[in-house]
């Protein structure tokens, strides 16, 4: 006998079982009520009486709009003019309707005849399970597990749209003609967060949680409780017996309710397969916090359960939180977690050995630090007569290109390294600014100062010094601040008073340089213009202009020129020869290709963005989009691009000036979040629809589940993946004729700038993996197979990856832009999105940041705390991937098991 408690009603007794609304099995004569042929609601003609429950009258009926058959419950006539019976039928329709997946039984409509209030819904030709074993016995095990998988599905459905079914037994599951789960009979079914007081007792006691049958709580775990229950009949044929059966082994204490339940089990002598009787014990724990987290984690731990797959067979997108629960107890074996270990381990350092080689940074002449240089370029304004009392101030590096092509392919590597650490000409610039106003930059990218400086007001100065700290350029703002064009003059320059200051500031020995006319136009209001020909100190002999400019007897202007800086006319005339520009594929096949991926790049990206737009506008409108994903994932890229921008800009001095600038400035990076969220939006559910097994860690790391095993393992693979991406990328480059490796030059400024250059350079990995892993599944759709989908998708993937590099010379220098598709493409394939996150966001930051091993280096330890903070990373993921404790409600996957798996 069924037990149902309402609130606020003693416990009622019944001969029968309750018939649910979709079943045809079994009809009384007192159920007609409505006799055959009755038109109800001018819509709908009864066919026949379906059953009868405490909670209603149902029958079959024919929608003559829909030409149809639907299935329509009524309340029993005694409580059809009850208010609160019809509040409990119209609740019923408001949550049922929050549910819709192919193993729930579909509500439609709230209408009333005659007053008396009644559900439309789906009619399920078919049997409920109650009275289906009470025929059968039991069902045979494969089908068992295909009935059960259905079960949890439907009612994880129902969990994830924050319904509670709180009356989940046989009789309220249907098995229709074509062998599909319906769970029916939402009546007393309530919001996740409305269950309290006497509701929470509400239910068929047989098949309540103790929790529930106690009036303590009703949770998702109750429901759980009930599922274990409904599962143990499915596989054993049998009710549950809490006191007898070897399921309970562990469980101590049983509730009188729960003895009762099981008085009338008769002894069975079928025995389910272990990993069963594990799966039901767990669901039948006493206490909630052992049971399983949800009906997906059942449905994974079940033999063969793959609920992505029955979701998917069923024409279903899987929902975030059921591709979270998927595969609960996958990890990757240990040998392939010690080899990524390993390979990370040898990238990493292999990556500071070659930056140190071949990095501008090591290789050019950048000597002394920017503190240094910020005084050196203070002393050099005091020693030209001028005041460093200012309002702001500010300095930033850059670094040049002129000397590394001109001996690009010139002197043997050594002597190259050796010209290019000289003190001239410069490699390396550091610009110091101070103004009598604040300075803030104009186009705020996330960088301090560049080509975005503010105009200069009166009496501003300007210096440049080379990376060793010998002035290149010095202004003040008398007149307009700008260069201006170049102009010949005849007039000879009047040496300064105090050449050899200037000589000791440049580095340059202005006595021994022959006068020339002044050639630039210095935009400055000035008496004398002033310039010198000479050629820079060995080993770098090349021509070197030098041009002043005076008035009132103070230096306004001066500036030192390499002769690529010189126009065309007077680099004839001193006789010097520009560079040729590097022999570069520029016909033939790899010149044709770089030119395909320079002119298709944009219209690829273009394509993408308007494809996003779409797929954004029809997963939110299908109900199908991540939005909870989406929010968090924009949270976390709004969080560190604002705090890049916070680290890398310049503030005013004054309060209210800053404040205006944080304003402004933190529009970028909520831009930026936006971006991400609405192509998040749009891609993943794609992906989730066709690839889902692609998804499961990245899921669980946006669920903050950091320390479980396979997010973890991703993790740990993602970042050997990308450190071996980039050292294969270097290695393969550095082969050329004196390569220079270039990095993110406000990296060197300071180590907060390092932090945010590392972030915001890790940052722009995000994306970029979103659209790889969605070409792949979008040739996967189309091809069907897994290989050829990865060969279909290489193309595009190397234009992602490669827009907006320049052509390289050789198969080398080719290889250098295709080995890092592969690597990541073979990441892909063995792993899954949050790898291939972590795979590109490592890469790109590792090329921006102050890679190097020595010592004397003044940023080295700025490289020690980055680099350190990702072995650290790797380190903690190994751990936490290798652990062998099983999940909390599974039990251990076998030994070596290794997922997931090539597409």
């Amino acid at each position: 006998m069924d037990e149902t408690r309402q609130p606020g009603e003693p416990t009622l007794q019944r001969d029968n079982p309750e018939v649910s609304h979709a079943s045809n099995s079994i009809a009384s004569t007192h159920l007609e009520r409505f006799a055959p042929g009755l038109i109800i609601a001018g819509r709908y003609r009864i066919v026949s009486p379906l059953g009868r429950g405490g909670m209603g009258e149902v029958y079959r009926a024919d929608d003559l709009r829909l030409s149809t058959s639907v299935a329509l419950k009524f309340l029993p006539v005694s409580r059809s003019l009850d208010p609160v019976w019809r509040d409990r039928l119209l609740r019923e329709v408001k949550v049922a309707r929050q549910v819709t997946h192919p193993n729930v039984c579909r509500v439609f409509d709230l209408a009333d005849h005659d007053g008396q209030f009644f559900v439309s819904m789906e009619y399920i030709d078919g049997e409920d399970l109650s009275s289906l074993l009470r025929r059968i016995g039991r069902f045979p095990e494969d089908k068992a597990l295909e009935i059960a998988q259905q079960i949890c599905l439907g009612l994880a459905a129902a969990h994830e749209e924050g319904v509670l079914h709180r009356d989940l037994k046989p009789a309220n599951v249907m098995l229709d003609g074509r062998g599909r789960i319906k769970i029916a009979d939402f009546g007393l079914a309530a919001l996740t967060d409305r269950v309290v007081g006497a509701e929470v007792r509400s239910g068929t006691i047989a098949y309540m949680a103790p929790e529930q049958n106690e009036g303590r709580e009703v949770t998702r775990k109750s429901d759980i409780y009930s599922l274990g229950l409904v599962l143990h009949e499915v596989f054993t044929g049998k009710v549950y017996d809490s006191a007898a059966s070897s399921l309970a082994a562990g469980s101590k204490g049983v509730t009188a309710a729960h003895a009762s339940h099981g008085s009338h089990t008769a002894s069975s002598v079928y025995v389910p397969d272990p990993a069963i009787s594990r799966v039901l014990a767990r669901c039948l724990k006493l206490n909630p916090d052992d049971r399983p987290s949800s009906a997906f984690v059942v449905a994974a731990a079940l033999p063969g359960g793959d609920p992505l797959r029955a979701a998917l067979a069923a024409g279903e997108t899987p929902s975030p939180e059921m591709v979270a629960e998927a595969q609960a107890n996958a990890t990757f074996s240990k040998p392939l977690l010690n080899a990524a270990l390993v390979l990370f381990l040898i990238g990493t350092f292999a990556s500071c050995w070659l930056w140190d080689r071949y990095g501008i940074a090591r290789v050019g002449n950048l000597t002394k630090s920017p503190e240094a240089l910020t005084e050196l370029s203070r002393q050099a304004i005091r020693e030209l007569g001028y005041s460093t009392d200012a309002v702001d101030s500010a300095g930033w590096l850059k670094s040049l290109r002129g000397l590394p092509r001109e001996y690009r392919e010139g002197p043997d590597p050594e002597e190259f390294r050796r010209r290019m650490r000289a003190e001239h000409p410069a490699t390396w610039q550091f610009s110091y600014r101070q103004s009598g106003k604040p300075l803030a930059p104009t186009i705020d990218d996330f960088t301090t100062f560049d080509d975005d400086v503010p105009a200069a007001s009166e009496g501003d100065v300007l210096v440049k010094l080379s990376g060793a700290g010998k002035l290149t350029s010095f202004r003040v703002k008398t007149g307009a601040w700008s260069q201006g064009t170049t102009r010949p003059t005849t007039r000879l320059a009047v040496p300064p008073i105090d050449t050899a200051m200037l000589s000791r500031l440049t580095g340059l020995p202005l006595t021994e340089m022959l006068v020339a006319p002044a050639i630039f136009a210095s935009g400055e209001r000035v008496d004398e213009r002033l310039a010198w020909l000479g050629k820079y100190p060995l080993p770098n002999d090349l021509p070197v202009r030098v041009e002043a400019g005076r008035r009132d007897g103070k230096v306004v202007y001066l500036g030192v020129f390499a002769p690529w800086e010189l126009p065309g006319d007077e680099q004839k005339r001193i006789g010097y020869q520009p560079p040729k520009p590097p022999a570069g594929p520029g016909t033939g096949f790899l010149g044709g290709l770089f030119r395909a991926v320079a002119a298709s790049g944009s219209a690829l990206y273009m394509a993408l963005i308007l494809t996003s737009a779409y797929l954004a506008i029809r997963h939110f409108r299908l109900g199908i989009a991540d939005l909870r994903g989406g929010f968090r994932l924009a949270v976390f890229v709004f969080a560190i691009a604002g705090g890049c921008w916070l680290l890398w800009t310049h503030f005013p001095p004054e309060l209210t000036a800053s404040f205006a600038h944080v304003l402004s400035g933190l529009g970028s990076p909520a831009v930026q979040a936006l971006v991400t969220f609405a192509i998040y939006i749009a891609l993943e559910p794609f992906v989730r629809s066709h690839w889902p097994e692609k998804l499961i860690a990245w899921s669980r790391a946006l669920d903050a589940r950091h320390r479980d095993r396979l997010v973890a393992g991703e993790i740990l693979i993602g970042l050997a993946a990308g450190s071996i991406a980039r050292l294969a990328q270097t290695a393969l480059y550095t082969p050329g004729t004196n390569p220079v490796l270039y990095t993110g030059e406000s990296s060197y400024e300071s180590f907060a700038h390092a932090v945010a250059r590392f972030a915001w350079q890790g940052l722009n990995g995000v994306l970029l993996s979103f659209l790889i892993i969605f070409t792949v599944a979008l040739a996967r759709k189309w091809v069907g197979r897994p290989w050829p989908s990865f060969l279909l998708a290489f193309p595009i993937v190397f234009v992602l990856m490669n827009f907006g590099y320049g052509a390289t010379s050789g198969a080398l220098g080719f290889a250098a832009f295709v080995a890092p598709v592969l690597i990541v493409m073979a990441t892909l394939a063995r792993c899954g999105l949050l790898a291939l996150v972590v795979c590109c966001c490592a890469s790109n930051a590792m090329s921006k940041i102050p890679m190097s091993l020595s010592t004397d280096a003044y940023w080295w330890t700025w490289t020690a705390a980055l680099v350190g903070g990702i072995v650290m990373v790797a380190v903690f993921a190994y751990r936490r991937a290798t652990l062998s404790s099983p999940d909390r409600y599974l039990a251990a996957a076998p030994e070596g098991r290794v997922v997931p798996t090539a597409a």
